[in-house]
């Protein structure tokens, strides 16, 4: 939650808080009317102020309202965009700066790391392209995907949908390793093993994680992915030791 949310909250708070307030000392009133403390005169003035004041914090506190309820609206459009693309590929979001970093396979060797930031979605996102890859093809790669380069507002393509794109320009870049095409249902479901995996372990529930790594593990092995397949062999030794801790 952002600063500004913060103070809204804060300002809710108050304004609840002055509204019960001001209908506590309606109350008052009447009840000064009842022992004939002020007059009926009186009563009637102070009571149409005090009605006034209630009107307006009634309002203020309906304004809040619709904007936390639009606020809401928003984050759940981009938090269904970021499930959307984490069914295709692996992300990882950082909590305080908000951006998603999103995995790439150009070849079964060439990973690329590439942040993005849409927290202004349905406008385009931002994207943080590594300078490798405008090296590669010698200048800035979004301005020439055409997902972004047709973006509507009324009708905005998928986050998902961008880095597909991008994803394809790299492996097309890597020829000589097309393979990666021909296997993209299996990578694709090696990087939903290794979120289900993660989760599994984070949870402690170490014999599920286990299976989870073995099956990313064999997964990597028909993709000839040694790195990959090194790096879980790894990860399994680690769990075995935390459940033998247990």
């Amino acid at each position: 939650m952002g600063c500004s949310e913060v103070f809204s909250l804060l300002d809710y708070g108050a304004l609840e808080e002055q509204l019960g307030h001001l209908e506590g000392e309606i109350e008052d009133l009447k009840k000064n009317l009842e022992s004939k403390d002020i007059t009926k005169d009186d009563f009637e003035g102070k009571k149409l102020n005090l009605l006034e004041e209630i009107k307006k914090l009634r309002y203020e506190i309906e304004q809040l309202k619709e904007q936390f309820n639009a606020k809401s609206q928003e984050e759940k459009v981009i938090f269904d965009e970021l499930n959307l693309l984490s069914d295709q590929f692996q992300i990882d979001i950082d909590e305080y700066s908000g951006l998603a970093t999103v995995y790439l396979s150009a070849s079964i060797d060439t990973h690329f790391e590439v942040d993005v930031d849409c927290s202004k979605y349905p406008e385009p996102p931002y994207l943080f392209i590594p300078k490798e890859i405008d090296d590669f093809f010698k200048g800035n790669i979004v301005s020439e995907l055409k997902t972004l380069k047709k973006w509507s507002l009324k009708k905005p393509p998928h986050l998902v949908d961008i880095f597909k794109e991008l994803e394809k320009k790299l492996v097309a870049f890597f020829q000589r390793d097309n393979e990666i095409v021909e296997n993209r249902e299996k990578i694709a479901n090696r990087r939903k093993l290794i979120k289900l995996a993660q989760t599994a372990e984070e949870a402690g529930n170490f014999n599920e994680a286990f299976e989870l790594y073995k099956s990313v593990i064999y997964i990597s092995q028909d993709l000839k992915d040694k790195e990959t397949s090194a790096k879980y062999k790894e990860k399994i030794k680690e769990i075995e030791a935390r459940a033998k801790q247990q």
